[in-house]
């Protein structure tokens, strides 16, 4: 095995090592936060990432870990990803870690002053009044019109009428309403 394959198998023996405690954490962050599914899922992709550049890098027990090593994988992390992704996998970090030491899995929390980036607030663009009038007019237009199609087609125009409707008079993000369960 080369060097490097063997650096990267230690990495993910690493991350395995440690993964029924990120396993934990998650199973805390999904009682406690209230954050949503994809976002558990991101926490602890970013988690298991985090540890396994650790151990890649030297720096194999996150009892020994201290807050210039987890500089050094932000450092590294901010070269391929955005600000907000950046920002989103030191949440991640940090609150594991916050979380290892309260548990009394470490002493220290290396983590603890690390800074989050900032993020440009920008605001999304939105549809002025006219504009989401004349999008609701041609959805409902379409699913009126459509009673002359096959039955699927029909069912297909009225539930795009509904969900636009939906979101557009509850605010709701298109997650939350894939994540809607009619039953």
């Amino acid at each position: 095995m080369s060097n490097k394959s063997s650096l990267v198998a230690d990495s993910l023996a690493c991350s395995s090592k440690y993964a029924s405690l990120v396993d934990d954490y998650i199973k805390y962050v999904r009682a406690n936060k209230g954050l949503g599914e994809r976002t558990q899922r991101a926490y602890e992709s970013d988690i298991l990432q985090c540890l396994a550049w650790c151990n890649l890098h030297g720096f194999n027990n996150i009892s020994n870990l201290a807050t210039d090593d987890l500089r050094l994988w932000m450092a590294n992390v901010s070269k391929n990803h955005a600000r907000s992704s950046l920002a989103r996998k030191v949440v991640a970090v940090r609150g594991f870690f916050a979380w290892c030491q309260h548990v009394g899995y470490i002493k220290s929390d290396p983590a603890e002053i690390l800074m989050t980036p900032k993020i440009e607030n920008m605001l999304p663009t939105v549809l002025d009044e006219s504009q989401a009038e004349e999008l609701m007019n041609n959805v409902d237009a379409e699913a009126n019109n459509s009673s002359s199609c096959s039955k699927k087609m029909r069912a297909i125009e009225l539930r795009n009428a509904a969900i636009l409707e939906l979101l557009y008079a509850t605010g709701m993000r298109v997650g939350e309403l894939t994540g809607l369960n009619v039953h």
